[in-house]
């Protein structure tokens, strides 16, 4: 069996967070023969893009809103429910909602089975940024998005399209994601059940 050795993948990965796509030669060793293998390692920037996403109001999450984002929704309407913002307005508005957006990524095992070299569990966004929200079904908006993840593979993608090849032949990862509003309550309201579109760039240097 072949296990990563932990502390030198924990500081190849800290070392290149802030780099968009590098490959690393990670020293692995086989408990069963104690022989070392060479293992490259390929650091990815993939955005993920989500439009219109809108969460499932299976109840009432006005009591644990902040105060903020129900003043969006106020804005939205005296403004007669437009998609677009004064500058001023969206300013606030993304300030009201950003905080309270989260990201992640949960990889199937099919996933690490070919190639998805990221530790097991839930992969967290770098940052995410809202591009629109409109308040047509309720309290908490419709919203599309980006997301930024840092993503570890077993080989080199120099495009969108080699992950998407990737994707096709192994399993799609818009089933994996995970997008949408945690509230102070602890409460996750996922909108990636109903929504137009999501999309995968591989952000190259």
């Amino acid at each position: 069996m072949v296990v990563p050795n932990p502390i030198l993948f924990l500081d190849c990965g800290l070392e290149r967070l802030g780099k968009r796509s590098t490959t690393v030669i990670q020293p692995l060793r086989d408990l069963d023969t104690d022989r070392c293998y060479n293992l490259a390692m390929h650091f990815h920037t993939v955005m993920v893009r989500l439009k219109n996403g809108a969460p499932e109001l299976s109840e009432d999450p006005t009591p644990v809103l902040p105060p903020a984002l129900i003043r969006s929704e106020q804005l939205w309407r005296d403004r007669g429910r437009r998609q677009t913002w004064p500058k001023d307005h969206w300013a606030f508005v993304r300030a009201a909602i950003e905080p309270v957006l989260y990201a992640k990524i949960e990889p199937e095992s099919e996933h690490y089975a070919n190639g998805l070299l990221n530790p097991k569990g839930a992969i967290q966004a770098r940052s995410i940024e809202l591009s629109s929200v409109s308040f047509e079904n309720g309290p908490l908006p419709t919203i599309s998005g980006y997301a930024q993840f840092q993503l570890t593979f077993d080989r080199a993608f120099t495009d969108s399209g080699e992950l998407y090849d990737w994707m096709d032949a192994t399993d799609w990862m818009d089933w994996s994601l995970c997008f949408g509003f945690r509230l102070e309550d602890g409460s996750e309201w996922d909108v990636t059940y109903d929504h137009a579109g999501i999309d995968f760039e591989l952000i190259v240097p």
